[in-house]
């Protein structure tokens, strides 16, 4: 027998209220497995259904000749698909980055509901508004103006949303690669590094190729949302500078460079 969820158990997996009893109770929905590396849609493909991560990480990515364009890190409770609903297909390749498992949401199941209301309404708006949150999540950090104050709110993003599913915020793992992340806050990949660099340096963070700790979250927090400068923050004596005028208490691992802000 095919493994599926119940719509109590796919509300839970979006953290919403289970329904109440009704027919719809009855419903299932399959799960499908998703090894690393393989594709959950290719862009262009047909849309059928919506999906739900039950577990694992994605990317998604539009892709324009041999350009890729990172716009979501999809994880467990992220709705996929959605955006195939206006055009018939879907307009972006979602890759799994680890092995995976979705809960399929066909779409025909929801049309054929003539009265849609109550639970079936209430996931299709839920599927709706999770994939339009990742966009808005993008667009937000694409807001910060330099490349340290754009990897400080992507690290503290991630963490929100990795504590959101059990993990610890101040350190939970990275399953995607550095590119992917520079693709995603349209820095390239040496800018990246240097913004990383910096935020180590600073004692801010520590990024691995598979991991993160944040080590001063109000600091990083203070350096992410302080003044714009129109230079690189690409030392850390300038980044714990930067973060102190904000208000953050920095110690950067320099030997004797200590700064507090007053």
């Amino acid at each position: 027998m095919q493994a599926s969820l119940s719509l109590a158990e796919l509300a839970q997996l979006m953290q919403m209220n289970p329904p109440q009893e009704s027919p719809m109770a009855l419903w299932r929905f399959a799960l499908r497995g998703i090894g690393a590396g393989e594709a959950l849609f290719r862009q262009g493909d047909r849309f059928r259904s919506m999906y739900v991560v039950r577990t694992g990480f994605f990317r998604s990515a539009f892709i324009r000749g041999a350009a890729e364009h990172v716009v979501a890190f999809p994880m467990p409770g992220d709705a996929l698909g959605m955006d195939g609903v206006g055009r018939g297909e879907h307009p972006v390749e979602t890759v799994a980055l680890t092995d995976a498992q979705v809960a399929v949401v066909p779409f025909a199941l929801l049309e054929q509901m003539e009265w849609l209301h109550g639970a079936p309404a209430e996931i299709l708006v839920q599927l709706l508004c999770r994939e339009n949150t990742c966009k808005a999540d993008l667009l937000s950090l694409l807001g910060y103006r330099n490349s340290t104050q754009r990897a400080a709110a992507f690290l503290l993003h991630q963490g929100e949303r990795f504590g959101r599913i059990g993990y610890s915020r101040t350190a939970y793992p990275l399953p995607m690669r550095h590119a992917d992340v520079g693709g995603y806050l349209h820095l390239r990949p040496e800018t990246l590094s240097r913004a990383l660099a910096a935020l180590h340096a600073a004692g801010l963070v520590e990024v691995t190729m598979r991991a993160v700790t944040i080590h001063d979250a109000a600091g990083l927090r203070a350096l992410a949302e302080g003044p714009w400068h129109e230079e690189e923050v690409d030392g850390p004596v300038r980044a714990a500078r930067c973060a102190a005028r904000a208000g953050a208490r920095v110690r950067p691992r320099l030997g004797r460079v200590a700064m507090e802000a007053r």
